[in-house]
């Protein structure tokens, strides 16, 4: 499958997972948003950002209005979603945004969970798989230091990883890797059954995947 395609086949997808809420929503008119008062990252090793470049995508806000494509840029490190004017310049949303997908991944971001591991029920998720269950992966970046051998001065770095949860029931669990603790969370279904009769590894993405869209019913 081409490039051309591959792209099409994602934006179809993401246009398809808000279809059934895009008959409710106030389809927006020109965006307008409160300036960006960039943080001063010169000097800093690292990336604040989830992606350095400006990428399309769709926003939702609670309110129910959609803004389809327009370049955004998420701030991990601060939290803040924002979106590039007219003028080149960035810009915060004047509203509260509930949901937001990027033309680049599979698999939209939202908030609104419970607050968890520093975090706050304005922190966005990925959202790997819906239903009953949902499996989360929350992207998550912390500053760190080092002092470079010889040096005096300490070196500010920015450090990147993912965190990974199920919600169930109202609650979060943080994901470990582990098949008894996993199943320990899915206790409704024998999913150790499942995972070994397929071949599944539980530290692969798109197999934790599948095992939840199991759970699911959706496979």
């Amino acid at each position: 499958m081409d490039m051309k395609k591959s792209l099409y086949t994602l934006m179809a997808a993401v246009a398809f997972s808000w279809q059934a809420n895009a008959q409710f929503a106030i389809m927006a008119g020109e965006l307008k948003g409160t300036p960006l008062i960039s943080q001063n990252y010169a000097g800093i090793e690292g990336s604040p950002y989830l992606f350095d470049d400006w990428i399309v995508g769709k926003v939702k806000l609670a309110n129910g209005t959609i803004y389809p494509n327009i370049p955004l840029k998420y701030e991990v490190l601060a939290g803040q979603l924002t979106f590039r004017g007219k003028d080149e310049k960035p810009y915060l949303f004047l509203h509260r945004v509930a949901e937001f997908a990027l033309i680049t991944e599979h698999y939209p971001f939202r908030n609104g969970f419970p607050a968890v591991d520093k975090g706050s029920t304005e922190t966005f998720y990925q959202v790997l798989a819906d239903g009953e269950v949902l499996l989360l992966k929350r992207p998550y970046k912390s500053f760190t230091e080092s002092t470079p051998y010889g040096q005096t001065q300490g070196l500010r770095i920015i450090l990147s990883t993912n965190l990974y949860y199920i919600q169930k029931g109202g609650k979060m669990y943080k994901v470990k890797r582990d098949l008894k603790a996993l199943q320990g969370i899915l206790t409704n279904q024998p999913i150790s059954e499942y995972i070994r009769t397929n071949g599944l590894n539980i530290n692969s993405d798109p197999d934790l995947i599948q095992v939840i869209n199991h759970y699911n019913g959706k496979n």
